[in-house]
């Protein structure tokens, strides 16, 4: 193998998923060559010289490398997936490599003559053979879906008494599959996925679904490596031979780890790689001597902090340090924004992705005057030298959007510096901030035993000069005459950790110790760097004023991260998990494809990366209408901090406002709030509302519920009361609600007379949660039970397409736990009673019925 290549940058995105695919391919070539991992939120901060190869591995999610990014190389894990993403980012790279045959075959039918087919494959550090009894016949470790799977796991189920269906990760999938006689398969599409060569590497029988036509023969042959069927009659067979016949059944067991282990592990993989890059992009790129900033604990990551402060000495930092072009911020300063101020712009790469973006004319202030010359290239105007000694007249209201990323920490007195900006920011005008959390644990950790030593860049940068935690940043911008409106967060290490461990109240890392605390308190230990929005206080009307926030992407989220308004989540109970309930054709609700997981090829671990819905379709009614011809579902939306797509902006508007909804477009939550959500926000009894009732008691319920009311987030609606059906309820709601009133509108926005317009929606394809006739089922008399949201929410993860909610007051709280969840999240919308007539089978409400009154109304705010 020629080995030109020595230095590489490793892209992928491990935030939520911490089994995808690169986190393989990274173990794997780190035994070869050098390996800088950087995340999906990073991507503008991966230096553009010092590597011999910039690798992006498929994680799911939807972003695009810098084209100075080079030589750059793609492996495409889930063409069959989503291919009309893959083709147009494939077309970005010097070499690109598709996981499945057919894959490759279709890039290269489109023009990616380079594309190469490169299947998936096994670690044997992770997925070997471990020394268990059997206690299995069949086991299946992996999702569940509607489709030809479920089918061919309830026959297995019914045929075989002893068989394992569930989930399990990393070596304790080693165990189950090491513990079963026979490990089943069946790949979603046509696809040669991750459980095959896993389920080899245990040394236990493979019983898979025929791919021979697309490459699974020219890998392992059928009764020599593994076995294969093609209908439910053949696996059942199959799996009744084997099962009988324990010594050929082993031998074929053994032959296929030999094989698998002997071609096709991560590190066959990535040799491939190498070879490739080194043999058709040459030995011209060598690698350059690059200052890299300190490890933070989280393997070789860079961190925020590393790669975006500023430094107070002016010579120090390498000249890749101010060349970061910060796409979170970017995310948050808003497009209506026309004259911008970006104080410590560094060489001017933020403000040259934002006149990109939009008309602005953007002027910048830097402290180093080599990276100052390089943004008067990039810029309208700079301003070089110290921010806090700089005599500055920009006048009065100056600028309407104002960014301080990593700029406040370096000051020796930011309060005042704010006080100062205060003066250059426009009444309606964003300042747009990002700080450092000194609450971290590795910080904690660390004076705990006695040391608080500096470095040259991270949390304890030997120029920060001011520390802050959470709470401190609020008070600052407080106490400066701001407002902060939206608080997002960039995770540290551990926090995915902490997140599995169910989220607790406390905190345990190595000697650290601390219980007790609220969950949004224990968070804090885990955020390494805050993101924020502030407006002036005392400017113009709040409804004025929000029409030109940010959107905010959430960079990390989780029990607090969203506003301050957010609760914290609930932790999981044992019992009651709900049941998925396929809907029959008697409703007419005919999904033209089964909800999928989301993202990467297999669907064995826990899904939270994005991805594309598969399946054939089948022909969809809408509701008890005639059949209606499936349009082609649109590609989900870009998914990468940085990308915006198309808000709602509701006018309260009863027929206008019903127009904004798309399903299929921007994911975006929607909760409804009607009189019987507002008696239990306000503790009142009721008795027998839909088959609910509500003492009055203080729950936990009622205080998700009210969190649910309150909750703030760009792409979270809310629907309320109106005027004409209830105008105290309306006013009620509008006191509490903290949410812009453009992220308002109609509870009742899909029935009465915008109902017909409902029933004409092509919703196939979509999941529905109610409690009756759904994909999955809450009880109607949930405020009362034992029942478990939180495991349901971890349900409607694996689920990627968009998900219909029917469960009364429950929905509201069901939504808004689902959106707080960490990751790129699915449509998800309350319709309430516009679906009885498909999940009961009747007409349950007056507008159900054409010729009634309430059938034509048309609701005023």
């Amino acid at each position: 193998m020629l080995m030109n290549v020595q230095r590489v940058a490793l892209i992928f995105d491990d935030t939520n998923r911490p089994e995808t695919t690169g986190v393989y391919c990274r173990r794997a070539l780190g035994e070869m060559v050098e390996v800088e991992h950087f995340r999906a939120e990073e991507i503008g901060r991966v230096p553009r010289d010092g590597f011999d190869l910039y690798l992006n591995i498929d994680d799911g999610l939807e972003y695009r490398l810098p084209a100075e990014l080079r030589p750059s190389a793609w492996w495409a894990i889930d063409t069959h997936l989503n291919f009309g993403w893959c083709l147009e980012k494939a077309r970005g790279f010097d070499l690109v490599f598709a996981a499945q045959r057919n894959g490759a075959e279709r890039l290269r039918a489109e023009g990616v003559e380079a594309a190469r087919w490169l299947p998936l494959a096994c670690d044997p550090g992770v997925h070997g053979k471990v020394a268990v009894d059997k206690a299995h016949d069949i086991a299946f470790v992996g999702n569940v879906f509607p489709g030809p799977r479920t089918e061919l796991l309830k026959e297995i189920r019914r045929r075989f008494g002893n068989v394992f269906i569930g989930r399990a990760y990393f070596e304790e999938m080693a165990r189950v599959y090491s513990g079963a006689r026979i490990v089943f398969n069946r790949s979603l599409e046509d696809d040669v996925n991750m459980r095959v060569f896993e389920a080899l590497a245990s040394g236990s029988l493979l019983l898979t679904n025929d791919l021979a036509r697309n490459g699974q023969a020219e890998l392992f042959r059928d009764g020599v490596h593994l076995a294969t069927y093609s209908d439910v009659e053949e696996m059942v067979d199959k799996a009744v031979y084997y099962l009988r016949h324990e010594s050929l059944r082993e031998q074929i067991a053994d032959a296929g780890r030999a094989e698998v282990l002997a071609k096709h592990t991560y590190r066959h993989r990535m040799e491939t790689v190498l070879e490739c890059a080194g043999t058709e992009v040459g030995s011209s790129r060598r690698p350059r001597t690059l200052a890299l900033s300190p490890r933070t604990g989280r393997g070789d990551q860079k961190t925020l902090g590393d790669l975006g402060g500023k430094s107070g000495d002016v010579d120090g930092p390498d000249e890749g340090y101010y060349e970061f072009e910060r796409p979170e911020l970017l995310e948050l300063i808003p497009r209506s924004a026309r004259r911008v101020l970006d104080v410590g712009c560094g060489a001017g790469r933020l403000g040259e992705l934002l006149k990109a973006r939009q008309r602005a004319e953007v002027t910048g202030i830097e402290l180093s005057a080599a990276a100052g010359r390089k943004a008067e290239q990039r810029l309208d105007r700079v301003f070089i030298g110290d921010i806090e000694r700089m005599e500055l007249d920009f006048g009065a209201e100056a600028f309407d959007c104002v960014i301080c990323g990593d700029v406040l920490e370096h000051l020796r007195e930011p309060g005042r510096f704010l006080e100062r900006v205060r003066g250059w920011l426009q009444a309606d005008g964003v300042l747009v901030a990002s700080l450092p959390n000194v609450r971290h644990f590795t910080v904690v950790s660390a004076l705990l035993g006695g040391n608080w030593t500096y470095e040259s860049a991270g949390l304890l940068d030997a120029t920060h000069l001011s520390f802050f935690t959470r709470r401190d940043m609020l008070a600052l911008f407080e106490e400066a005459g701001y407002r902060v409106t939206q608080v997002a967060f960039m995770p540290g290490p551990e926090y995915e950790q902490w997140k599995a461990q169910g989220s607790a109240g406390e905190v345990r890392v190595g000697a650290l110790h601390i219980g007790g605390m609220p969950v949004e308190e224990a968070e804090e230990f885990f955020v390494y760097q805050y993101l924020l929005t502030a407006e002036r206080n005392g400017g113009r009307e709040e409804s004025e004023r929000e029409a030109h926030r940010p959107a905010l992407a959430l960079v990390g989220t989780g029990a607090g991260n969203a506003s301050r308004f957010q609760e914290p989540a609930v932790p999981h109970s044992a019992g009651n998990r709900p049941t998925g309930r396929g809907r029959g054709t008697s409703s007419g609700f005919d999904p033209a494809r089964p909800p999928l997981r989301k993202g990467g090829s297999d669907d064995h671990s826990p899904p939270y990366e994005g991805g594309a819905g598969g399946g054939k379709p089948r022909s969809p009614q809408a509701f008890d209408g005639p059949a209606m011809a499936t349009p082609p579902r649109p590609d989900p939306p870009m998914r990468s901090v940085g990308t915006r797509v198309r808000r709602m902006r509701f006018s309260q508007d009863f027929q206008s406002d019903f127009d904004q909804f798309d399903f299929r477009g921007r994911p975006f939550a929607f909760v409804r709030f009607g009189d019987g959500e507002r008696s239990i926000c306000r503790g009142v009894p009721l008795v027998n509302c839909d088959g609910w009732r509500y003492d009055g008691a203080a729950s936990q319920f009622a205080a998700d519920l009210n969190a649910s009311l309150t909750h703030v987030d760009p792409d979270y609606y809310i629907g309320i009361s109106d005027g004409c059906c209830d105008r105290e309820a309306r006013d009620w709601f509008l006191e509490r609600i903290q949410a812009p009133l453009e992220r308002v509108t109609f509870a009742n926005i899909f029935v009465n007379g915008n109902y017909r317009r409902f029933r004409e929606l092509d919703l196939s394809g979509m999941v529905l949660v109610s409690s009756a006739g759904g994909d999955f089922t809450v009880p109607e008399h949930l405020i009362n039970s034992d029942f478990d949201l939180n495991d349901l929410v971890d349900q409607l993860l694996d689920v990627d397409c968009p998900i219909l909610v029917a469960a009364g007051p429950a929905s509201c709280v069901l939504i808004h736990k689902y959106w707080l969840r960490p990751g790129p999240k699915q449509t998800i919308v309350d319709v309430g009673s516009a679906l009885d007539e498909v999940t009961k089978g009747c007409k349950t409400r007056g507008y159900h019925h054409p010729g009634s009154p309430t059938a034509g109304r048309i609701c005023r705010w």
